[in-house]
């Protein structure tokens, strides 16, 4: 995998950035031609901003248009700049030779940008094209006198060598950056392999893995803080040991994951269930009335026993039934847990009642179970 196909292009080139820095060379041309020292025309200098003007507004619009429009011979969005860039500089050589030395320092401000995506060889062939346009440039106005033209020699071979150092420091660059991203990638890549973990974790630590519902941790986190207006519907498949001693206890898994869809398809989406048991499940109803849980409840109970799972050895029916204890509580009058064991209690009298029934707790016969000191659990054989 090559360098190029981990930098952002954005973070590599910026065309504001590049058109402010020309507007500014421009101010300091124009500083220069009040001084005195370049000779050119203002005409001249407005014909050469208003084509860098327009050659990098061309370049910019280019660039945010993406690799849908970009030349693919320039998939590293770094040669078009470039020779942009460098055509700008030839031009202003042409007009104003004689500041050619300062003229030179935009082309080591821009590789800045494009650096990392430009390869040694071809940093040599564009810094050489432009030292041949610079050496058209200024052979004209050369004078006879030897000083002048070595430095001007000498200028045009330390370009060269300059942008030949800033390859092979680009090249570096580059591979530092790889390392660097890399680095960071696989540090992001642990980091969200370890969000996920500790997501699963804290998913199976409140789910019930054997129908992905709520477990007894989960269910309580989930109705805390104590809502208003709070029904409880505890549900018991009857005679679940004998189905399993008659079935086999893989035929008891099934069953159990069976009545769990039910009891999802049965509740909206803001109801809480969870598998408070072996063959036991709790739903926790807001802001709903008594009557309306009764309701619910019993569309529970027919959808169970519309599934028609055989159950011979039942005492209730042939098949697969549920009993339902419902219990009702308005605003906080009661701990959740206290509402919960009422619940319990009502289903404790349906199956005193036959079984494959829903039995709502009535406050009024059970006044004694109302205070939240007196535990229940001893009163409830199985």
């Amino acid at each position: 995998m090559t360098s190029s196909a981990y930098f952002d292009p954005v973070q590599r080139y910026n065309p504001f950035m590049i058109n402010v820095l020309l507007c500014l060379f421009y101010v300091i041309g124009a500083f220069l031609k009040l001084g005195g020292v370049t000779q050119f025309s203002w005409t001249t200098m407005g014909y050469c901003a208003l084509s860098s003007l327009i050659m990098i507004s061309s370049v910019s619009w280019l660039f945010k248009q993406g690799r849908e429009v970009w030349p693919r011979w320039d998939k590293q969005f770094a040669h078009i700049p470039a020779i942009s860039v460098g055509l700008q500089i030839l031009l202003f050589w042409s007009i104003a030779p004689e500041v050619a030395d300062a003229v030179a320092l935009v082309w080591f401000a821009v590789h800045s940008i494009v650096i990392g995506r430009l390869s040694v060889l071809t940093l040599f062939i564009y810094s050489s094209i432009l030292m041949l346009g610079f050496y058209q440039a200024v052979f004209p106005h050369w004078t006879s006198h030897p000083d002048h033209q070595i430095a001007d020699l000498t200028f045009m071979i330390a370009f060269i060598v300059v942008n030949i150092y800033l390859g092979f420091f680009s090249r570096y660059e580059a591979k530092r950056d790889l390392i660097n991203l890399t680095n960071q990638q696989r540090l992001i890549d642990s980091q969200t392999t370890l969000a996920k973990a500790n997501a699963e974790l804290e998913r199976l630590s409140n789910h019930a893995p054997l129908t992905d519902l709520y477990n007894r941790r989960g269910f309580n986190k989930h109705t805390y803080p104590r809502p208003n207006h709070l029904c409880i519907l505890m549900v018991d498949i009857d005679d679940f040991k004998l189905y399993n001693d008659f079935f086999g206890h893989p035929a008891g898994d099934q069953c159990i994951r069976t009545v769990a869809e039910v009891l999802r398809r049965c509740v909206n989406k803001h109801a809480v269930i969870a598998r408070y048991g072996g063959e036991e499940f709790v739903i926790a109803l807001f802001d709903v009335h008594q009557d309306h849980a009764m309701h619910i409840a019993e569309l529970i109970r027919q959808a169970i026993e519309r599934q028609a799972l055989p159950h011979p050895a039942a005492r209730a029916a042939n098949v697969v039934t549920v009993s339902i204890g419902v219990a009702h509580s308005g605003i906080n009058t009661e701990p959740i847990d206290i509402v919960v064991k009422l619940a319990d209690i009502a289903l404790y009298e349906a199956k005193q009642a036959g079984r494959n029934c829903c039995h709502l707790f009535q406050p009024q016969i059970h006044t004694h179970y109302s205070s939240p000191v007196i535990s229940t659990e001893s009163l409830l054989p199985r």
